[in-house]
This record gives structure tokens, sequence and C-alpha cells, in this order.
């Protein structure tokens, strides 16, 4: 019987200490609330447009800006974490491994809320430009 399972999905790379049976459990608790996430991020994003007042053009300009250089950084960072999850020395350490895997996927939740924001943004634009 299996006591580690590695799971490969894309450049993500996860290790579970437990049986498949276990690890299917966790992984689907971890969708959830993934989805809870989005769902609840969603939400707020809906919240502050309704409540914040219209901006101006050039804060919605200067707000965009702001959003795009924190992705890009943010986007550096998961790269980097990436190739470090790729790398032969870090696939030897599980303890590293796990610790990168979560790293990864801290830094994808915020890159997406940031999407979003970005997304968001844009629409208001939209809006104060019609």
């Amino acid at each position: 019987m299996a006591t580690e399972i590695v799971y490969l999905d894309g450049k993500q790379a996860e290790i579970f200490s437990g049986t498949y049976s276990e690890y299917c459990e966790v992984r689907q608790k971890r969708i959830e609330q993934e989805q809870q996430l989005r769902a609840q991020q969603a939400r707020e994003v809906r919240n502050i447009t309704k409540i914040t007042k219209p901006k101006t053009v050039k804060t919605v300009l200067r707000d965009i800006t702001v959003i795009e250089k924190d992705i890009a950084e943010l986007e550096s960072e998961v790269s980097q974490v990436s190739q470090s999850l790729a790398s032969l020395e870090v696939a030897r350490s599980p303890e590293r491994l796990t610790q990168l895997q979560i790293e990864y996927d801290r830094l994808n939740e915020k890159l997406e809320s940031l999407y979003q924001e970005w997304e968001t943004v844009m629409l208001s634009r939209e809006n104060v430009n019609s």
C-alpha cells in the first residue's frame, strides 16, 4: 500500500503522506475551499464596485498602473518559484517541495485576486469613458 503520493499537474507537484483515499478527500476539500474563496472574492469585488463612487479617468488610470505593476512583480515571483519546483535539488527534498508548492499556490491565489481587481478597474474605466 502506498504511504506517500506525488501528484503532478502541469508545473505543480505535491507530496502527500497517506493513502490514496485520504489524498482524494484532502484534494476535494482543497478544491471546494478554492471555489468558495473565488466566490467570496467575486462577491467582495461586486460589493466594492457598488459602494465606491464613480472615479475620474485619472484615478482609474493610476489604479491600473499600480495593479499592473503588482501583477508583473507577482508573475515574476511565480516564475521563480516554478523554476525552483522544477529543479532536481527540490525534487529530492519532499519538505522543500511542499514548502515551495504552498508558496506557489499562495502566489497564484494573490495573482488571481489582482487579475480580478484589474478587470474590475477596467470595467470602471469603460463606465467613466462612456
